[in-house]
């Protein structure tokens, strides 16, 4: 695997807790997505619609390897995208660097996020999991296409709780920070209708419909431009 899941490489996890309980054992009220460095200085890089839903409590990240959950300091909503950014005082030095030129129709890729937690009690918990697939649709003009969207499509779904995970670019060097995950498209694909004939002479029509669910993400480059918005250079132009 190009990242080390094990390690400071992997996204952290994002949830709500009871702020009257900061300082001890902190009671989580909910899992709210994932996240992962911009840089070595403790900017963590999410989706709006992650944080947007949280009132009264505090917000916090944890990394699977550890135990401790550290407090969200500052939090930078983009007023027009879904992407927002979290500022903390963790040292994150070991992450991966962002691929640097828009990535193509069919490139390999991968994400690596949390999709469901279990409380029992005041103990949180959440599940990791691995989706592996290409791109679909792609800003970059391939081959003479139009730019379809602004942002890509890939073939796998985007779970719950995968919102903000980072989307690797799993190319010929190892991988590199592709995008971002933010939502789902879904499509209908094909409706079929199929006549039959009983025995009785009665037509009996079959209607068969697909639908499928590709996940989207922001490219680095919307990643880098939202983050100029916010008044926040993470990497250089």
């Amino acid at each position: 695997m190009p990242l080390d899941i094990e390690g400071k490489s992997s996204p952290y996890y994002i949830y709500e807790i009871d702020p009257k309980t900061w300082g001890g054992k902190a009671k989580a009220i909910r899992f709210l997505g994932c996240g992962f460095p911009l840089n070595a200085k403790g900017l963590i890089a999410t989706c709006k619609h992650v944080i947007e839903p949280v009132n009264d409590g505090m917000i916090v990240i944890q990394h699977p390897t550890e135990t401790d959950c550290h407090k969200i300091e500052d939090i930078l909503i983009h007023p027009d995208y879904d992407f927002s950014i979290l500022k903390t005082k963790l040292n994150t030095p070991n992450w991966i660097h962002p691929e640097e030129s828009e990535l193509l129709l069919a490139a390999s890729v991968w994400a690596y996020g949390y999709y469901d937690h279990e409380k029992i009690g005041d103990e949180f918990s959440v599940i990791p999991q691995i989706f592996t697939g290409t791109v679909t649709s792609s800003p970059r003009k391939d081959m003479g296409l139009p730019t379809l969207l602004p942002f890509y499509q890939v073939s796998f779904p985007a779970l719950r709780g995968f919102s903000g995970s980072p989307l690797v670019y799993d190319g010929p060097d190892g991988g590199k920070l592709g995008g971002m995950l933010f939502g789902n498209r879904s499509s209908k694909v094909i409706e079929r209708y199929v006549d039959y004939i009983d025995e009785d002479g009665k037509t009996i029509i079959e209607k068969t419909e697909r639908i499928f669910e590709s996940g989207v993400a922001h490219t680095n480059e919307s990643i880098r431009k939202y983050s100029d918005d916010l008044g926040i250079e993470i990497w250089k132009h």
